[in-house]
């Protein structure tokens, strides 16, 4: 790889406030702050509805003078997957071998860009880099001996301990850890991003990625020196899609992880990296560990209504060993 390629960093932007501007005026300062200055930074705005945010654009482009932060605006607001994708491609156009993912509330470790540069540098085999992350809250300040929800302490220790590496580490996140490289933390290879792109979902849009990069082979892994300060809100301790999505969100995280497990699982039979009896029990055992996440969270009839579907699984061989032979 030549080193000298700027990495691209990839900020999808939903302006509906003065705090979501003040948030991505720290991601940009983090940006800056890196220790390894060969990069671009691309945001992506997705349809901002406030002012502010229209202005704060706007002097990102005219105080710009080397070129190195595009801003594009999407003509209507189409999610962070679309966002991320719009990113990619520019990206892709600019050279950049390598993407960086940074929502637009979090705040990359000065030497982020750095190590990663690093790591794909020393590992070629490495596809995805990725780290863990410090809790902050709207004030910058870390939330450590606060309360988060299940779903965000079951992150929290899947990343720090024992965390999934290598090739196939879909079946490890999947049935044991749950969802572990936040965005904001995770860092991959131009080509196969391009090659699995986000869905268009506003939920769950990038555990549903990691499953089918990793189902495709791509060899993940994670460095503990460059955790991303990740932002929530202090009053309910939760993300911003959590919030702004309440109601729905884990009907749609529950619906869109389980189609990225099963591409996973279809790409990894294509591979011939697991049977399709295998699969059946992989399978089981990830509906089994993603009712237990959503019960954590009080979402007790949709966490019954994920292991009601269990006992259907037997027959699911058949379907399954029709993609191994069609190969």
């Amino acid at each position: 790889m030549n080193t000298e390629q700027p990495f691209a960093f990839i900020i999808p932007f939903y302006g509906d406030s003065k705090n979501s501007v003040s948030f991505l005026a720290w991601t940009i300062e983090g940006i800056l702050a890196q220790t390894d200055q060969n990069w671009i930074a691309i945001v992506v705005d997705d349809c901002s509805t406030s002012s502010d945010a229209k202005e704060f654009l706007e002097s990102l482009r005219s105080q710009d003078q080397d070129g190195r932060i595009v801003v594009i605006g999407n003509r209507s607001n189409k999610g962070p997957g679309f966002c991320r994708n719009v990113g990619v491609a520019c990206a892709v156009e600019k050279g950049s071998p390598v993407v960086l993912f940074n929502d637009s509330d979090d705040i990359s470790h000065p030497r982020r860009l750095e190590q990663t540069r690093e790591i794909f540098h020393q590992q070629p085999d490495t596809g995805l880099v990725y780290s863990h992350v410090i809790v902050i809250d709207e004030n910058n300040v870390h939330c450590a001996d606060r309360k988060y929800s299940g779903s965000m302490e079951e992150i929290l220790a899947a990343s720090t301990v024992n965390p999934p590496e290598g090739r196939d580490c879909w079946i490890k996140i999947g049935t044991m850890t749950g969802y572990v490289n936040l965005t904001s933390t995770t860092s991959v290879r131009t080509e196969f991003i391009l090659k699995h792109p986000f869905p268009h979902e506003y939920v769950s849009e990038d555990s549903n990625t990691w499953y089918r990069l990793s189902g495709d082979g791509v060899f993940f892994t994670y460095t503990p020196h460059i955790p991303t300060r990740y932002r929530i809100t202090s009053d309910s301790m939760e993300s911003h899609s959590r919030r702004r999505f309440a109601n729905q969100f884990y009907d749609d995280k529950a619906r869109v992880d389980i189609d990225g497990f099963q591409q996973a699982i279809r790409l990894s039979l294509a591979r011939g990296s697991i049977t399709p009896e295998a699969a059946v029990d992989i399978f089981r055992m990830f509906l089994t560990r993603l009712s237990k996440t959503i019960e954590s969270e009080a979402k007790y009839e949709l966490s019954s209504s994920l292991l009601g579907l269990v006992p259907k699984l037997s027959t699911l061989v058949d379907t399954l060993s029709e993609v191994v032979y069609a190969r």
